[in-house]
């Protein structure tokens, strides 16, 4: 039984990953702002160095790796880009993972709404039922955003990166 439900992930993760690179209009548009995002699984050679490449599938416990960029086409520069990226259901975020070479604020989500600065904390109960701060750890989050804290250049590519492990 193990053995099939270990397959039946490989395989709906296999269908989801058929398309592992997609570029749409951020804004389903013809607009200056074009997006592209690529999905690569991680794999640590015999050396220990790690290879990435386009992610055709992946087993649970797999790491897969995405990459956006955003690339402003138009002649002038453009302001206001939030990035937005989903921590895929049956996945979890590896903190840290995050990365760009744009000045930006990272924000992480618990609940796709609300978007906080790490450490996110709350008060939750401990082991005699008395409320406690505690710091969230990145494997609750469901969604992660980049607030870049400058304009995109006209011609200019920004690239956001993170990774997540299969469950």
């Amino acid at each position: 039984m193990k053995n099939l439900c270990s397959s039946l992930k490989m395989l709906m993760c296999t269908l989801l990953l058929g398309l592992s690179s997609f570029t749409v209009s951020a804004d389903g548009s013809d607009g200056p702002l074009k997006s592209n995002m690529e999905v690569y699984s991680l794999n640590v050679n015999g050396e220990g160095k790690e290879e990435v490449k386009p992610a055709d599938t992946v087993e649970p416990g797999g790491i897969l790796e995405y990459k956006m960029m955003y690339t402003n086409q138009g002649n002038s520069e453009l302001q206001g880009l939030v990035v937005t990226a989903p921590i895929p259901q049956s996945t979890t975020f590896l903190g840290g993972s995050q990365l760009t070479q744009v000045d930006s604020t990272f924000l992480a989500s618990l609940d796709g709404e609300l978007f906080e600065p790490e450490p996110i904390k709350r008060m939750r109960a401990n082991a005699q039922g008395e409320m406690e701060e505690v710091t969230i750890l990145p494997v609750e989050y469901r969604m992660i955003r980049w607030i870049p804290k400058r304009e995109i250049d006209a011609s200019e590519s920004m690239v956001f990166k993170y990774r997540v492990r299969v469950n």
